[in-house]
């Protein structure tokens, strides 16, 4: 047997046995946690090295695999995404947002309906950016314009306050 079918061989054997590996290792996994445990912890920095040289010399192919995973998987793709952006942004779960969504379906300054579809209408988690203390969820407008004036009062009732006895002024 010559390298090149050596070689095809080993790729038919290897399709042939895959599944079998793969049950094993679980088995194995599943029968040694704590001694697989044990070994992460006690080579915490060679594997960490290990995993950073693989990830550096492996860049192009991992980024290929993720894009195709994520268009395959498009919707589980957007709920990771959603999950993960209001965990780090926010400390929320999508439960807990959902929760706040469920007790109003209106925004709470201005009585318009939410509406995922249209980016003014969707509902936007209002926050206090000095403290972080997340103050509700408004429409995606009045988060805008609340941003505007940078989160003080005192200047949106200045705003408030030109609105009602502000002069007209005749551009002609």
């Amino acid at each position: 047997m010559n390298a090149i079918e050596k070689k095809e061989y080993d790729k038919i054997y290897y399709e042939l046995k895959k599944d079998k590996k793969k049950e094993q290792a679980k088995t194995y996994r599943e029968a040694n946690k704590d001694k697989i445990q044990k070994y992460r912890e006690d080579n915490r920095e060679k594997l960490l090295l290990k995993s950073k040289t693989y990830h550096e010399a492996n860049k192009e192919k991992r980024n290929q695999q993720a894009k195709e995973w994520r268009e395959a998987n498009k919707a589980t793709a957007k709920d990771r995404k959603r999950k993960e952006h209001l965990q780090e942004r926010y400390g929320l779960t999508i439960e807990e947002c959902n929760l706040m969504l469920n007790k109003n379906s209106k925004c709470p300054i201005c009585d318009k309906e939410f509406n995922s579809n249209v980016a003014k209408d969707r509902p936007c988690i209002d926050h206090c950016h000095q403290t972080g203390k997340i103050r509700g969820i408004i429409c995606g407008t009045c988060n805008s314009g609340i941003g505007f004036f940078n989160d003080k009062p005192e200047i949106m009732l200045k705003a408030v306050e030109w609105l009602i006895v502000g002069t007209v002024v005749d551009v002609q």
